[in-house]
C-alpha cells in the first residue's frame, strides 16, 4: 500500500536527513502494552488496536517473535489510531468530508497491488474476524489527510528568492558538489529498538518479506514511498549521514545510524559530482525548501491538534 502523509513519527519517515533536532513534545512509546486510548469523546479499545496489529503482521509475513518487539509494533500503529482519530475530528471542523467514489477509489487502488478482488479481501478479514469498516476508516483518515495537507498547510507556506539564492551560495562557499540520493528508513529509538533496526536491516538486505512488510504498513506520515527519497548535497547532511553513505555504493544499504529521532538505515539510490544548476535543477532546491518547510509545519499541525486534544492513554 502506498505511504500517505509524511510527519515527524514513522519508521520510514519524511526525510530526517538534515540536523535532526528533538522537540520538547516528542516522546518515547510507552514500554508496556497500551489497553486503550481515550480521544476526546472517542475510545479506541484494546481489540481494535489488536486487529490492525494482527492485520499488519498478517499481511506483511514478518515475524516478531519477541514479546517486546511486539509491543513496540503495537504500540506504534495504538499512536497511528490516535492521530487518525484526531484527523478525522478535525475534519468536521474544517467541513472535509469523503465521498464515497474517492473512498472506494482509494481502496481499489490497494487491492491492484495485491488482492484483485474486493470480495475475495472482505473473506480475508472475515476468515481473521475482522472488522472491514474499520479498514475503510483507516483509508478514510488517509485521505482526509490529504486534504488537509493539501488544502491547509500547503498554501500557508511559500519559498523566497532570498533563500533559494542562500541555499545556492552556502553550496559555493562551502565547495562541495557530490550529491546522494537517499532513501531514508528510520525506526523512532525505543526500547531494544537498536536490535529491532539490526532485523530490519537483514529483511532490506534479503528483500524476502520486507515489500509485503512496507506495503501493507498503514501510517499517517508518509505521503508516498518517493517522498523518502530525494537529493542531497553533502554539504546538506548531518554529518554522521555522511560518513554513513559516502563509502557505500549504489544501490547499497548504509549501517543503522543514531540520530535524535531515531536510528537510521540510507539506501543510496544514485551519486552526482555537479553543482551547476539547469533550471530544473533550480526548481528542485525551491521544492526541497519547501519540503523541509512542510515537514516542519506538519509536526507542529499535528503536534498543536495533540496539545487542544484531551487524550488518555490506558497500559
Amino acid at each position: 500500500m502506498h505511504y500517505f502523509l509524511a510527519i515527524f513519527f514513522s519508521l520510514w519517515s519524511f526525510n530526517s536527513l538534515a540536523q535532526n533536532k528533538i522537540t520538547p513534545n516528542q516522546k518515547s512509546l510507552p514500554k508496556k502494552e497500551i489497553s486503550q486510548i481515550i480521544v476526546n469523546n472517542k475510545i479506541i479499545t484494546k481489540s481494535e488496536i489488536d486487529e490492525q496489529f494482527e492485520f499488519l503482521t498478517k499481511t506483511s509475513e514478518l515475524k516478531l517473535l519477541k514479546k517486546n518487539q511486539r509491543n513496540l509494533w503495537r504500540n506504534m500503529i495504538a499512536e497511528r489510531m490516535l492521530e487518525e482519530e484526531l484527523i478525522r475530528q478535525k475534519a468536521k471542523f474544517y467541513k472535509i468530508e469523503i465521498s464515497q467514489e474517492e473512498l472506494n477509489g482509494k481502496i481499489e487502488d490497494f487491492l491492484e497491488k495485491k488482492y484483485k478482488n474486493l470480495e475475495k479481501f472482505k473473506l480475508f478479514f472475515k476468515k481473521n474476524d475482522w472488522n472491514f469498516e474499520n479498514f475503510k476508516k483507516q483509508i478514510e483518515a488517509q485521505l482526509i489527510w490529504k486534504k488537509i495537507i493539501d488544502e491547509v498547510v500547503k498554501p500557508s507556506i511559500s519559498v523566497t528568492i532570498i533563500e533559494i539564492k542562500e541555499w545556492l551560495e552556502k553550496e559555493k562557499i562551502e565547495g562541495q558538489n557530490d550529491k546522494y540520493l537517499l532513501q531514508d528508513f528510520v525506526i523512532e529509538s525505543s526500547l531494544n529498538s537498536q536490535e529491532f533496526i539490526n532485523k530490519f536491516r537483514e529483511e532490506l538486505l534479503s528483500q524476502d518479506n520486507i515489500k509485503n512488510f512496507i506495503n501493507n504498513f498503514l501510517l499517517l506520515k508518509s505521503t508516498s514511498l518517493d517522498q523518502n527519497t530525494n537529493w542531497f548535497w553533502s554539504s546538506e547532511l548531518n554529518k554522521k549521514i555522511y560518513h554513513a553513505v559516502a563509502k557505500i555504493k549504489i544501490g547499497d544499504y548504509s549501517e543503522p545510524v543514531l540520530l535524535d529521532d531515531g536510528w537510521h538505515i540510507f539506501k543510496l539510490i544514485d551519486k552526482r559530482n555537479d553543482l551547476t544548476l539547469s533550471d530544473k535543477e533550480y526548481d528542485f532546491v525551491k521544492n526541497q525548501i519547501m519540503n523541509r518547510k512542510i515537514e516542519v509545519a506538519i509536526k507542529n499541525y499535528l503536534q498543536d491538534l495533540r496539545k487542544r486534544a484531551f487524550i488518555e492513554i490506558k497500559n
